[in-house]
């Protein structure tokens, strides 16, 4: 299983902190691991087995509305998945 999830880490005058955390449960490595949402995208490569990686960013707060529909591309075992993050949630 690889879970994708989006935090909210804090909220400042003008911005959010996001964090992206990709974390790979599954038997098999990850490979081309691509996040992206409405305003970011990230390339986290290859994940191995029982690897987790992570990317913070700032949001503007008007736009973090913008960041419900953010997925993740990666290939396993051969085949190509699609996985939807969770709705942005608070630490």
């Amino acid at each position: 299983m690889i879970s994708f999830t989006q935090n909210l880490i804090s909220i400042r005058k003008n911005h959010a902190d996001i964090c992206w955390i990709v974390e790979n449960k599954s038997e098999h490595n990850i490979e081309d691991a691509i996040a992206y949402s409405n305003l970011f995208s990230h390339n986290f490569g290859q994940i191995g087995i029982g690897g987790i990686k992570s990317i913070t960013f700032k949001v503007p707060l008007e736009k973090t509305f913008l960041l419900d529909g953010a997925f993740i591309n990666y290939i396993s075992d051969n085949e190509t998945v699609m996985l939807k993050s969770n709705i942005l949630r608070n630490f």
